[in-house]
C-alpha cells in the first residue's frame, strides 16, 4: 500500500498537470470569450492538438519498455533518446505544414471557411502542442524511472498557465504565448 501511495500519487498529480496543459485554455476560453469566439479557438485547439495525437502513443509503448530495463538494470538511454525522435518527426513535421499551409488543413479539419481567421495561429498553436508532446514524453521517461518528482514542475506549469490566463485573456495570441 505505501509504494502504491509513494509512486501512484505523484503519477496522478504528474497526469493531471499534464492533462490541465491541454484542457484548461479551452475551459478559460470558454469562460472570458463569447460562444463564437470559444468555438473558433476549439476548432483550432482540435487541429493543434492532432499533433499529439500522432505523437502520444510514443510514450505509451516507451513506459514499460523503460520500466523493464531499468529492473533489470540494462541502458535505457538509447530507448528514450530514439523515442525523442519519434515524437520529434511527426511533430516538427505537422508544426512546418500548420505554418505552410494553414488554409488547407484548416479546411481539412473543420469543413468551415468561418475558421480561417485563426489561421495566423495555427503555427504557434503548434508549436504549443509540439513542445506540451516533448513535456509529456520527458514526464513519462521520469515516472518510467521511478522519479516521481517529476510532478512538481508539471504542476506547477499547469498551475501558473491556469493563473496567468485568467489574468491575461485579451485575444488568443495571448494565451497561446501563456500557454508555451
Amino acid at each position: 500500500t505505501k509504494s502504491l501511495f509513494v509512486y501512484g500519487i505523484p503519477s496522478a498529480l504528474t497526469s493531471l498537470g499534464l492533462t490541465s496543459f491541454i484542457a484548461a485554455d479551452m475551459l478559460l476560453v470558454k469562460h472570458f470569450f463569447d460562444p463564437v469566439q470559444a468555438g473558433l479557438y476549439a476548432g483550432l485547439a482540435l487541429i493543434g492538438r492532432v499533433i499529439f495525437y500522432v505523437s502520444g502513443p510514443i510514450g505509451n509503448v516507451m513506459f514499460p519498455v523503460i520500466v523493464q530495463k531499468y529492473r533489470k538494470n540494462e541502458n535505457f538511454v538509447n530507448t528514450f533518446k530514439l523515442s525523442l525522435i519519434l515524437v520529434a518527426i511527426p511533430s516538427f513535421l505537422m508544426t512546418a505544414l500548420y505554418f505552410l499551409f494553414p488554409d488547407q488543413i484548416i479546411l481539412f479539419f473543420l469543413k468551415k471557411e468561418a475558421y480561417l481567421v485563426v489561421k495566423p495561429l495555427l503555427g504557434l498553436f503548434g508549436i504549443y502542442i509540439c513542445l506540451y508532446s516533448f513535456v509529456a514524453i520527458i514526464a513519462t521517461f521520469y515516472l518510467s524511472i521511478k522519479k516521481t518528482q517529476i510532478y512538481i514542475p508539471i504542476l506547477t506549469g499547469a498551475i501558473l498557465q491556469i493563473i496567468l490566463i485568467f489574468l491575461f485573456h485579451q485575444s488568443f495570441l495571448q494565451i497561446i504565448t501563456i500557454s508555451l
